[in-house]
Formats: C-alpha cells, sequence, structure tokens
C-alpha cells in the first residue's frame, strides 16, 4: 500500500510514503508516529523506506497477519488484483494526477457514487463513507497510473476496493478480476476479463444458480454497460441533487478526500 491513515490532534490524515519519510527523517524510532490502515484500520508500519533497494519496491505493510486472505483489499495475501498485473502502471505521476482530478469533478464524483451504488444493490446499500474509503483504497494501490483506465471503467474499478455486506447484512463478498479465456499470452485485455463476486470467507464465486441477490455478480468491462446504468441512475441523479443533506454530505466527502482526510461518519 502507497498510503496509510495518521492521526494528528484527532485529524485522520492520509500520508504517503515520501510525507512519512520526512516526517521520520532524523528521528529515533521510537519517536516515529503510529499508521494504521485506510480500510481496516489495523496498524501498519513502513518497509524498504529509509533502505536503498533497487530489487524492493517501499511500502506500507500491516504490522500482523490479517485473519483471512481478503479480510482487507490492501492485504499482501489478497488475490483480488492479480489480473491487474499485466495492466502496466505506466503513467506519470502527473498524468495520473490530472486522470483523478477529473474523476473529483463535483459531476463524475456523483455519477460514480450511483453506479457503484446501483452495482452494490441500490439505494441504502452503499453510505458515502463506504464509497470514498473505496476511492482512498484506489490511491493506495495506485490505480491511477494503470495504462488503460478510461474515465467510464473507473466506477468498475473501484468495485474491486473493498468487501461489500449482502442486503441483509449477514454475509460479505468481494470482487475479483478474472479472464473470460486463457490466451497463451498474458497482455492486457480488457473484453477479456470481467470482475466476478466472490463470497468472503470461502473465496469461491458465486454462481448464478443461487440464490438471486441484489447486487452483480459478474461486472463486464463494457462501455455500454456503464452508460445503461447511468441511464438507469439519471432519475436518482436529479433526486438526489436536490436533497440538500445529501448534497452537503457529498460535497463535504468529497473535499475531505481533496484534503487527505479521512471522514468518519456521514
Amino acid at each position: 500500500m502507497e498510503t496509510a491513515i495518521l492521526v494528528e490532534n484527532g485529524i485522520r490524515r492520509i500520508i504517503t510514503l515520501d510525507e512519512y519519510a520526512n516526517l521520520i527523517s532524523g528521528k529515533d524510532k521510537r519517536d516515529w508516529p503510529d499508521l494504521c490502515c485506510v480500510v481496516c484500520d489495523r496498524p501498519v508500519h513502513q518497509k524498504g523506506l529509509l533502505v536503498a533497494n533497487d530489487d524492493f519496491t517501499p511500502r506500507f505493510s500491516h504490522a500482523k497477519k490479517a485473519p483471512s486472505a481478503e479480510f482487507c483489499p490492501l492485504g499482501s495475501e489478497s488475490k483480488r488484483f492479480n489480473a491487474l498485473d499485466s495492466n502496466e502502471k505506466s503513467l506519470s505521476l502527473e498524468e495520473a494526477h490530472l486522470r483523478r482530478e477529473r474523476f473529483m469533478e463535483p459531476v463524475t464524483f456523483l455519477r460514480a457514487y450511483l453506479v457503484c451504488r446501483h452495482l452494490r444493490g441500490g439505494q441504502g446499500q452503499l453510505t458515502l463513507k463506504e464509497f470514498t474509503r473505496m476511492i482512498e483504497v484506489a490511491d493506495s494501490i495506485g490505480m491511477w497510473r494503470h495504462t488503460w483506465l478510461p474515465d467510464w471503467s473507473v466506477p468498475l474499478m473501484l468495485m474491486l476496493m473493498a468487501n461489500h455486506k449482502t442486503r441483509n447484512g449477514l454475509h460479505q463478498f468481494y470482487y475479483r478480476v478474472k479472464r473470460i479465456r486463457r490466451t497463451k499470452h498474458a497482455d492486457w485485455e480488457p473484453a477479456n476479463v470481467h470482475l466476478v463476486a466472490c463470497w468472503l470467507d470461502t473465496g469461491t464465486q458465486i454462481r448464478g444458480g443461487e440464490k438471486k441477490s441484489s447486487f452483480s455478480r459478474t461486472i463486464p468491462f463494457s462501455k455500454g454497460y456503464v452508460d445503461d446504468i447511468i441511464k438507469l441512475t439519471e432519475r436518482d441523479a436529479t433526486t438526489w441533487t436536490q436533497k440538500e443533506n445529501f448534497v452537503n454530505s457529498l460535497e463535504r466527502y468529497r473535499i475531505g478526500l481533496l484534503n487527505n482526510q479521512q471522514l468518519q461518519d456521514e
């Protein structure tokens, strides 16, 4: 993970590796401030930050092993992102920053929230706090630097960034990237991958023959698929933008992300 949470004067600040390196420079290790994961709140520490090693990429890592491989999307044992490895992170930091800026525009931000909420099962299935956590995870894995990431695909990619609850709250599931067909080469082919829902406790894919679910079991990387969802949520977009409390909350969380602050309440 490339970011972590630093609590200062009661404010949860999202800190990068470079910022943390500057913060601890010249200090005794016992005086280093504590950090926690942006998702699960478990303690994290830096690895390789102060030692020059071309064969190791500095990172934040959980201090203790997670209860299960997919307990936290940012856990070192998570396999949900594995198929993304062929989608190289070749964009410069400047280009990635501009891509994220486009996403953070108020209209785009709202549209992405409504698409993700639809995929989760509709109204009441995705809070603004949960949505912003998904974006924080995307920041922490460097999602914005991927070569292939058209603007329409961002809400789909965000579905990878969290563990989701079923409508009755009794079970949890997550999405992972899966190839549709096996190919001889490992190049990134968006037409040959989709997201599949898996049960969190077993890691098994949720099949179509099981009991009908409110969430999407399979999500294709298709612009037409996203456009259809946007059409379905157009009425919601109009309705919600007329609700002052929602608009204020949406803007509050959006500004929090822009200021690298993690908000805790709705």
